[in-house]
């Protein structure tokens, strides 16, 4: 068989894969750990483990080693649609989790039973070389009938895309560029899927695309994950920003709110000894008063010294007031504080 651009394109995209694992799988490291990077860098690790088994399997010339080959290849193909849906959801915010976990949980049983030798296409019979028009030649499978949930197994997948449809739409409420490439990238999967499964339920002859629209997929994800955790940074930024103003001027309230306190609290000190004063003063005015009764002039003198501690009584009180509002806006300032 000859090496030419097909083989040498689907080569490629295995180091695109592997470095789109790390890169993310670091950028997850180092930063706040995101659950959208450690799955999308999930994604691109099992990517890169079924890109390696399709170059193998069309350069392949020994229909042992191709079923060897399709064997390993049952058990990555479904375990890549997890961490693929889990991706489409974060990144767009949908709250779908028991679609998102009913859909992972069908997929990984389905890695499952291809582990144990129960995949969902059909079993490879033959092997027949196919020459593109430039010449090169890779090796196409023909398939047995495949088992009757495998047509179940790509209707599933087709939800898969269905739901990343209907993810873009919610992105794109948000991100109008976003959603369009997220679209872009459900669409390219509804067509992957119903080549591949022409291969693989219908047993017809013909050479995949998913690792090329994945690859694509690939981009386009990782370029909305970038603008997403990106928005989502400057938006934490900002609530931070937000957040620390607010802290200042309620710091600034409670330093205003504690001097005031302090003043309301020397108010206080003064209102009770002044009114024990006036409590003497009072009390001396009524005895004149009670002595005084055949001698108007000094009982009208003593009157008006008893009217007056009265009123002085009433400044007091209202210095006590004073003092119990300040304190008031003290322990709410506190309250707001505790708050943040």
């Amino acid at each position: 068989l000859d090496v030419g651009p097909y083989v040498l394109l689907y080569s490629s995209l295995i180091g695109l894969f592997a470095s789109a694992s790390l890169y993310h799988l670091a950028w997850w490291w180092v930063t706040s750990r995101q659950p959208l990077l450690i799955v999308f860098a999930l994604r691109c690790l099992v990517l890169t483990m079924f890109s390696v088994i399709l170059v193998r399997l069309i350069t392949a010339t020994d229909l042992a080693e191709a079923q060897r080959l399709d064997y390993w290849r049952g058990i990555a193909l479904p375990l890549a649609v997890p961490p693929g849906v889990w991706t489409l959801a974060l990144a767009s915010g949908v709250r779908a989790r028991p679609f998102v976990w009913g859909i992972s949980a069908i997929f990984f049983a389905m890695g499952v039973a291809g582990a144990l030798s129960m995949p969902f296409t059909g079993p490879i019979v033959s092997l027949e070389p196919t020459t593109f028009p430039w010449g090169e030649t890779i090796t196409t499978t023909l398939r047995g009938d495949a088992p009757g949930f495998g047509i179940i197994a790509y209707l599933l997948v087709l939800v898969v895309d269905m739901f990343g449809l209907y993810c873009s739409y919610r992105l794109w409420q948000s991100d109008p560029v976003a959603g369009v490439l997220m679209a872009a990238a459900s669409l390219g999967g509804v067509a992957s899927d119903v080549l591949a499964s022409r291969v693989d339920v219908l047993g017809l002859k013909g050479f995949y695309v998913g690792a090329l629209n994945s690859a694509i997929s690939v981009v386009l994800l990782a370029v909305i994950t970038g603008r997403i955790l990106r928005r989502r940074e400057r938006e934490s930024a900002a609530q931070l920003e937000m957040q620390e103003v607010r802290q200042g001027e309620l710091e600034r309230r409670l330093e205003k709110a504690q001097r005031l306190e302090s003043i309301g609290r020397l108010a206080g000190g003064i209102a009770h000894d002044f009114n024990n004063v006036l409590t003497v003063i009072n009390g001396h005015a009524e005895a004149l008063l009670a002595r005084l009764g055949g001698q108007p002039d000094l009982r009208h003198e003593a009157q008006r010294i008893r009217d007056a501690s009265e009123r002085a009584k009433g400044l007091t009180t209202q210095l006590l007031a004073f003092r119990d509002r300040k304190s008031t806006r003290l322990n709410s300032s506190h309250t707001d504080i505790s708050r943040m």
